[in-house]
């Protein structure tokens, strides 16, 4: 059974569910629980429909690579049609499972054999759907255990050194012409001309595609590097790298190295997914797409959607090959075709003119008619020019077909990839061994007079490599990933990094790279790019990224602060602005750090992070770890300064981590958690006093008239053991100094479990010396200027905070000590807006509150 039929039976499924459902009346959690299992049934049947519409091979690597890398570039006038039906399917269904759910039948029960009928479907349909298995295939691929040896083991270097004499190579990818049209049962008479092309060549008619080579720049990638496409990222363009794969020897590396001159001729646009940097990194010296083509078309109207006719791409691209056979000693000159683009072709209408197959009427079989056509005529005037004999002509499929007006009858042969080889030393040959796109750079070597290596390729014509060999890195290939990836070479930041707004460039390790750009960052400070450069529908935008980042991940994004406010509108809606951060956590950069005038020419506007400014603004630091703090042990039923275990309970299950505390002494020399004896005495008891009572005249009190159970130093010791993640900030304004001694002998780990708040900068040195790890300075009692308070902070040493009040807090002292990484407190804060205004727009870490939550 195919991938239709589970299709269908999954939206059969459905339909049964919601039939019966609308007979059943259920408690608000049952719908709520049905309302996810119908949603995810339709949601996984629809990215399975469209997506098999693009490949006619369902979710595949291709899908998976454009959501990560975009579709800036792509041709999207096809396809309208397309993306409205599923837009209008997808507010059909929204609006039809709303009105389901909330119109209640009038003769709906709660009969269990109608729930059974309506929640088995419900369950089914989801689990058979097709996209489930194609994701769960994607994903189970990755679980594959293997090691760094293993990989390098299989991966040899790439090298090569000559065997015989050099040719010149002429390269030509043919977009989506697969080998399958080669079969006579399903299309007979189609592919004439490449297979008269064939019979004086060699042909290799058991081309597989591997894992991560399904769609162009992965077929490109592989057949050139002997290596898949695997994106460590989910960037969604690679035009804004610098170089693309840098760490990756491909073929035309190393024909450059033997002073090979490389042309790249494609009517499609360099930047999408990223072909122009590919060919610009692997040794080309000329790289021409659309744009830059254009210009040679007499008239720049003929064109299609995605670029430039493959009549005229040719015409241009055999003027240079004549030209550089010339000039050049040794030259390669590769081509992209589009005429065969799914889903229905662009059939040149000049060169092409006439030219269909069978009665005319499947679109993409003309197309493929008017692609053997032109290939054929462009190779014989390769072989019939006076350089021939000197040139070798290799034509291969970039990718199987994806959905097009001839899938149905494709998936009823054996699909394999198109490649061919012309020239001399090529007899007539055809090698049925198995092999895969990885194959065709190491193949293509020995027939230009080269021996060699190449990545993960094998040569199918020699003894190298093994069918057992082959087969076993076509499996690994995806658990192989992390060594893949690496081939990346993403910049670890080592030193300072440069933000020029003038030259709209970040500058990360000696290397330039584009914005706006999100860095995304591990606490080694290695990096992960991803860019914003292109931003047509499909891309997921770079907020959406930040939003998405594990926990673990640090970030600095540089973007226009008007994409940034979708992230919080506090960033408003002009300029650029520069964000950093992590969990949840960012800074607004630009409101702390100084932009400078370099000292160039230029006078760029610039602002520089050193390692340490990146660590601390990620929270990668060594610092004093910022956590959001609960007052007086947070708010619980609406009261305030209950200092009370009700409140530590509470909030602790809130996620809070630090709860600052209130202590006094009662008469007879203990700790216990209250404000004050005069107010806070009165708001718990009732009642006022003119005398401390005893612990145990305490203790009374709170057992007989308080709503609330404060805590005592004692009590507390066991409330910590039992709460291993809480720590305790003190506020003690009685004896400050020998409360902090007694709880150091009481509370067990008291250096990691308790933070003091001192209010005399002199204290500093001798709370450091009792052996508390972190400290905060808090200043509602010190009566120092802002630049008082600066100048003690340069002398403490060692990890610790200042907590402040609103009066201090907007003024420019929290951003002079974030930048001296001093993180700083605001208290006490209650309103969200108050919160963000001072995190965003004056640079607190945090806040003390009472009923904001902990993030």
């Amino acid at each position: 059974m195919n991938a239709k039929f589970f299709l269908i039976a999954s939206f059969v499924l459905f339909a049964i569910s919601i039939y019966f459902y609308r007979k059943t009346s259920l408690p608000r959690l049952l719908r709520a629980v049905f309302s996810l299992l119908a949603l995810s049934s339709i949601c996984l049947n629809v990215a399975f429909a469209a997506s098999d519409y693009f490949t006619a091979n369902g979710i595949d690597g291709s899908v998976l690579f454009h959501f990560r890398y975009g579709f800036g570039g792509a041709g999207f006038s096809e396809y309208w049609g397309l993306i409205g039906l599923s837009v209008l399917f997808l507010a059909f269904t929204f609006g039809f499972l709303v009105w389901t759910f909330m119109a209640r039948s009038a003769n709906s029960t709660a009969r269990r054999a109608y729930v059974y009928a309506a929640f088995i479907p419900a369950l089914l349909s989801p689990m058979i759907s097709p996209a489930t298995a194609d994701l769960y295939r994607l994903f189970a691929m990755q679980e594959v255990e293997t090691s760094e040896e293993e990989f390098y083991e299989y991966y040899r270097k790439p090298t090569i050194e000559p065997k015989g004499e050099n040719k010149n190579l002429v390269f030509i990818f043919a977009e989506s012409l697969e080998r399958t049209y080669f079969d006579e049962k399903l299309f007979p008479g189609l592919v004439k001309g490449l297979r008269g092309l064939e019979s004086g060549g060699t042909s290799f008619t058991n081309i597989d595609t591997a894992h991560g080579t399904g769609w162009t720049i992965g077929g490109i990638v592989g057949s050139l590097c002997g290596i898949p496409l695997v994106t460590p990222s989910h960037g969604n363009s690679m035009a804004g790298m610098d170089e693309f794969l840098p760490s990756a020897v491909c073929l035309t590396d190393l024909l450059d190295r033997q002073g090979y001159h490389l042309a790249y001729y494609g009517g499609a646009d360099l930047d999408f997914a990223g072909k122009g940097k590919f060919f610009k990194t692997h040794g080309f010296g000329e790289v021409r797409g659309r744009n830059e083509l254009l210009a040679e078309l007499q008239d720049r109207s003929y064109t299609s959607g995605w670029g430039l006719y493959d009549d005229t791409l040719f015409d241009i691209a055999f003027n240079r090959f004549v030209r550089l056979s010339e000039e050049k000693d040794r030259f390669a000159l590769f081509m992209l075709t589009l005429d065969t683009h799914h889903p229905y072709g662009h059939p040149s209408p000049v060169g092409c003119n006439g030219v269909s197959y069978g009665d005319g009427s499947n679109p993409i079989l003309n197309a493929v008619a008017c692609s053997d056509h032109l290939i054929t005529r462009l190779v014989e005037k390769i072989r019939r020019s006076p350089y021939g004999a000197d040139t070798v002509v290799v034509v291969v499929s970039d990718h199987l077909a994806m959905r097009n007006t001839a899938t149905d009858i494709l998936k009823n042969g054996d699909r394999k990839n198109l490649f061919m080889v012309i020239g001399p030393g090529s007899e007539g040959d055809k090698i049925d061994r198995a092999g895969s796109t990885l194959d065709v750079g190491a193949t293509v070597l020995p027939f230009i007079g080269y021996r060699g290596e190449l990545g993960l390729g094998r040569d199918l014509r020699s003894g190298t490599g093994t069918k057992q060999e082959t087969g076993y890195i076509l499996k690994q290939l995806s658990s192989w990933g992390p060594y893949l990836a690496s081939f990346w070479n993403f910049p670890r930041i080592t030193g300072d990094v440069e933000i020029n707004f003038s030259k709209v460039s970040i500058g990360i390790g000696g290397r330039t790279f584009g914005m706006p750009i999100l860095v995304e960052l591990d606490e080694n400070l290695d990096t992960t790019l991803k860019f914003g450069i292109y931003t047509e529908e499909g891309h997921k935008k770079l907020f959406e990224h930040v939003q998405t980042l594990d926990a673990d991940k640090g970030f600095l994004w540089i973007d226009m602060c008007s994409n940034a406010s979708r992230l919080n509108p506090v960033f408003g809606e002009y300029g650029a602005c520069v964000v950093a951060g992590r969990n949840g956590e960012y800074w607004d950069l630009g409101r702390i750090l100084p932009i400078v005038t370099d000292s160039s020419a230029e006078n760029n506007q610039v602002l520089r992070l050193s390692p340490d400014d990146i660590r601390y603004f990620t929270g990668f630091g060594s610092g004093f770890k910022v956590r959001r703090i609960a007052h007086a042990g947070g708010g619980v039923m609406g009261m305030t300064y209950t200092d009370s275990y009700d409140a530590l309970n509470e909030n602790i299950k809130k996620g809070f981590e630090y709860f600052e505390l209130d202590f006094n002494f009662t008469s007879d020399g203990h700790l216990v958690c209250i404000h004050d004896w005069q107010g806070s005495f009165k708001q718990s008891f009732g009642l006022e006093t003119d005398e401390r009572p005893t612990l145990e005249g305490f203790k009374a009190l709170v057992k007989t008239r308080s709503k609330f159970q404060n805590c005592t130093l004692d009590g507390l010791v066991d409330w910590l053991e039992r709460n291993p993640s809480a720590k305790i900030v003190t506020d003690i304004k009685d004896d400050n100094l020998r409360a902090l001694e007694i709880m150091a002998k009481v509370i067990p780990d008291f250096g990691r479990r308790v933070i003091p708040q001192i209010y005399f900068p002199e204290d500093y040195a001798r709370v450091r010396g009792m052996g508390y790890e972190q400290i905060i300075w808090t200043l509602y009692l010190y009566g120092g200027s802002n630049a008082d308070v600066l100048q003690w902070v340069d002398r403490f040493k060692g990890p610790f905070a200042v907590t402040m009040p609103r009066n201090r807090a907007v003024t420019n002292l929290p951003a002079e000590l974030a930048r001296r990484h001093v993180p700083t407190y605001a208290h006490t804060i209650n309103t969200p807006g108050e919160a963000n205004s001072l995190k965003y727009g004056f640079g607190v870490a945090d806040i003390y509150t009472d009923f904001l939550s902990v993030n």
